[in-house]
C-alpha cells in the first residue's frame, strides 16, 4: 500500500528543490522500518 499523501507531500518539496525524509520499507516484515534517512 502506498502513503499517497506522504508520497504527494514529498514530490512537491523535491520539485521545489527541498530535501525529504523518505522512510525505509522493510520488505520481510512488510512494514517500515523506524528509522528514515535523508534524500
Amino acid at each position: 500500500a502506498f502513503d499517497t499523501e506522504q508520497l504527494l507531500d514529498c514530490m512537491a518539496k523535491l520539485k521545489d528543490g527541498q530535501s525529504v525524509n523518505v522512510p525505509i520499507y522493510d520488505f520481510k516484515t512488510h512494514q517500515r522500518c523506524s528509522d528514515s534517512f535523508r534524500k
